[in-house]
């Protein structure tokens, strides 16, 4: 799926706002933004899941809320994939 970026930050304002009191994301695990996660991580990489293709370089940080992956491209659209 895609939209124009302008139209997923004005259709998904409420929706964040709303969110507020929920515990916040953290850019790279915590406000340090030091990139290190409590936790395992996976035991064995097995290879490409999945693929995307879009119509410019993804170069963005993607963020996952459930069971979908948002992130932009270079083509000027943002995608959420799930």
């Amino acid at each position: 799926m895609r939209w124009p970026v302008s139209a997923l930050i004005a259709g998904s304002l409420p929706t964040a706002l709303s969110g507020l009191a929920a515990e916040p994301a953290m850019f790279r695990a915590d406000a340090r933004h030091g990139g290190v996660y409590q936790g395992a991580g996976v035991a064995v990489l097995h290879g490409v899941k999945w693929s995307f293709r879009t119509g410019g370089a993804v170069l963005s940080t993607p963020v996952v809320d459930g069971d979908t992956v948002y992130f932009g491209s270079w083509d000027g659209q943002l995608y959420a994939i799930g």
